[in-house]
């Protein structure tokens, strides 16, 4: 497994060849019991601090049964650790004729998987890169009926540039090593949720402090991290010692006809 090790202490996860191992043979078809939450797409991009720049992003929702109710799409932004500075943090979408520029509906609907699609443009004079971290943003979704009603609230975030100074590397010349990776549970229906846990070791002989795991789903289709940020901290692995991490996910039920092929 290909890891990337930042100063020695933080790594980048590889889900590509994860997801490949844990979800080989998910089901063909099951009952989504909750509305799973939309996928969000984007380039990653290089930023150097204190630039401004634009990012585009695409969110598809899958095997959303009130898709026919939605009438006004809102969409506020936020920086999940103060990278990115935001001059403008809501965007709105109305079915009714008012909406703005950054937000549009794409108009291709699958009535049969009720699936629906929608693009946010966010422009480089709202954003600037203001930290050294890597740039996660946190979407909060809602969705209104035409009587104004919000039908449903959907928290999903994307990481759009790396760390300051990361650099390139394998697992085996850092200190760093995934031990080992599992699910909570199996067999993973569509639209259920679960958690992805990793082990990390450190084989060197100090402590590895201020350790930085970023878990980079950018080419996982069919699977999404749920309700926290692709970045979590332990503050210090001792040499030897192991410690676990643990991702919130949910499966989406495209990841059922991938399992076909």
């Amino acid at each position: 497994m290909k890891i990337r090790i930042q100063s020695g202490v933080s790594l980048l996860l590889s889900l590509l060849m994860i997801t490949a191992v844990c979800f080989g043979s998910l089901p063909a078809a099951a009952a989504t019991i909750v509305p799973p939450d939309p996928i969000v797409q984007s380039e990653k991009q290089t930023v150097l601090k204190g630039s401004p720049f634009a990012a585009t992003f695409n969110f598809i929702h899958d095997n959303y049964s009130n898709i026919s109710f939605v009438n006004k799409i809102t969409i506020s932004v936020s920086s999940s650790n103060s990278t990115i500075s935001l001059g403008k943090k809501t965007f709105t979408y109305d079915y009714d004729g008012v909406n703005g520029t950054e937000l549009n509906r794409i108009y291709e609907i699958d009535s049969v998987t009720h699936t629906f699609a929608y693009q946010l443009s966010i422009s480089e004079k709202y954003m600037t890169r203001v930290g050294d971290s890597s740039g996660t943003l946190k979407f909060t979704i809602n969705y209104y009926g035409s009587d104004g009603k919000r039908l449903d609230t959907f928290m999903v975030q994307k990481t759009i540039f790396d760390p300051i100074g990361s650099g390139s590397t394998t697992e085996q010349d850092g200190k760093l090593s995934v031990q080992s990776y599992r699910v909570d549970h199996s067999p993973i229906k569509e639209g259920e949720k679960f958690n992805l846990i990793f082990t990390l070791k450190n084989n060197g002989t100090s402590a590895c402090n201020n350790v930085m795991a970023v878990l980079d789903s950018s080419t996982a289709e069919g699977i999404s991290i749920s309700g926290v940020t692709d970045t979590q901290y332990i503050s210090s692995i001792e040499a030897g010692a192991t410690s676990t991490i643990t991702y919130p996910m949910t499966s989406l039920s495209k990841m059922a006809s991938q399992s076909k092929h």
